[in-house]
């Protein structure tokens, strides 16, 4: 035997196969390190996808949870594709691709989870392919990896008007929140008055000083202290500086504000038009713009007539007054004024409408009147702007709609008897201190709903 033998070759063998090994673990190294980070890349990606189409959705639908075409060119689906395309998912079918579905459809298991069945739950699933560096040498050119997120809507809950009440203050500690100074009775109707001061002993919530008249009411809720001067008021119910029935409601307040300028377009952009004595919103449009700079007043001169729509207003150190002289009639119209106070004084006639759903609408058709988002709000002005609102009104005034100015003082002042308006007014101050015998009357149907925003939640 020839134990001498050569061992040509063998090393050659040994050297092969331990670079075969070297390198599938620097491809499970460095490949697999890629595949890893890619995937934590596209869960994240997969994250923000599901809840910015989740955000779109909720912000589309009304107070009864149905998704609306509001307008805008962007719904769900598409919001959520766009934020994967900005992680670097264009949804492009070869290294990547982004499914939005809801209710949410197969998921990376090749499986429909019947934990998330509902329509209340929108799922993003991204299926990643990683080309290789070192795999290649083991006929592996990419790796394939799946994520997946799941986000809840909590749909927005439709509520009255705070407890369906006529008149609101929503100022925490104002002292007084709300202050009656009528020299002639006013009467509530329908709905009651509510004050979210929580002012207590010299202070007060609530303020009547009102000589030789009445406020009269079906209920007055007060968070804090009440002071009747003179014995004024002629309340069903008084409800003062108790929480088992007068509870604060948070400030700024939870339910959803309107976002007018997202449907009107940009300050400066989409101008309503002036044909004749007649105001309407740009050529195929329902909602407009109206700028200082177009006119020095709103209502521009010569117009009595307003078009239905939605009409932001942006006046600056102006503001949307009507004078006594002025005539002005509008039947489906929301006035939401972005910049500037409101005071309208008498007129020989004002006849303001806000838009109703009516009576025999689809409530399951999405495209109905039903479910038009200013339906039953005439007046509008949002958080940002705390102008003032002043309404000295005659009996010629006829009004329909909610008053909706959360950091605004209102100012409701009846100059004739008969002065009735069908309304609702919130504000974040409110003075009552008509001189002629009025009233307000609040009615469910005319008036707008609010909604409790909508709750998002990461499920998966």
């Amino acid at each position: 035997m020839n134990l001498n033998k050569p061992q040509k070759g063998q090393a050659l063998l040994i050297l092969a196969f331990g670079m075969i090994s070297l390198i599938a673990m620097i491809a499970l190294v460095i490949d697999g390190g890629n595949i890893y980070s890619e995937r934590r890349h596209a869960q994240n990606a997969a994250d923000t996808a599901s809840l910015a189409a989740s955000l779109e959705k909720s912000d589309d639908m009304d107070s009864k949870g149905v998704v609306l075409d509001d307008g805008d060119t962007i719904n769900w689906e598409t919001a959520g594709l766009n934020i994967a395309n900005k992680n670097g998912y264009n949804n492009n079918g070869i290294t990547n691709s982004v499914e939005i579905t809801n209710p949410p459809g197969i998921d990376c298991s090749g499986q429909v989870n019947s934990q998330f069945t509902s329509d209340e739950y929108i799922q993003v699933v991204i299926h990643i392919t990683v080309d290789t560096y070192f795999a290649r040498v083991i006929g592996r050119n990419n790796l394939e990896s799946c994520v997946v997120a799941v986000t809840h809507i909590k749909p927005p809950a439709p509520s009255q008007n705070i407890q369906g009440n006529a008149i609101v203050a929503l100022a925490p500690h104002e002292c007084p929140g709300v202050k009656y100074n009528g020299q002639a009775t006013t009467t509530l109707t329908g709905g009651g008055l509510f004050v979210n001061s929580d002012c207590e002993s010299g202070s007060m919530a609530f303020m009547s000083q009102a000589h030789h008249a009445q406020l009269v009411a079906p209920s007055l809720t007060v968070v804090g202290a009440i002071k009747d001067s003179n014995n004024s008021l002629d309340i069903g119910t008084i409800c003062s500086n108790d929480p088992t029935c007068a509870t604060q409601s948070l400030y700024p307040p939870t339910f959803q504000m309107p976002d007018p300028a997202k449907d009107c377009g940009d300050r400066g952009t989409n101008y309503a038009v002036i044909d004749g004595n007649t105001l309407r919103p740009a050529t195929g449009k329902w909602a407009s713009n109206w700028d200082i700079s177009k006119s020095p007043k709103f209502p521009p001169s010569g117009v009595t007539y307003i078009q239905p729509g939605l009409y932001c207003i942006y006046m600056d150190n102006s503001g949307f007054n009507i004078q006594a002289n002025d005539t002005l009639t509008g039947y489906g119209v929301t006035f939401a004024v972005m910049t500037g106070s409101v005071t309208w004084n008498g007129g020989n006639g004002i006849s303001l409408h806000a838009p109703v759903a009516p009576s025999d609408c689809l409530p399951t058709d999405p495209r109905s009147a039903c479910h038009y988002k200013y339906n039953g709000l005439l007046l509008f002005l949002p958080m940002t702007n705390p102008s003032p609102i002043v309404w000295n009104g005659n009996l010629s005034w006829d009004i329909t709609g909610t008053v909706l100015a959360p950091a605004s003082n209102i100012t409701i002042n009846g100059t004739e008897d008969g002065f009735s308006l069908h309304t609702a007014i919130i504000g974040y101050t409110v003075d009552l201190v008509g001189s002629a015998i009025s009233s307000i009357v609040y009615d469910d149907s005319l008036n707008y709903y609010f909604v409790e925003n909508p709750q998002l939640q990461l499920t998966k």
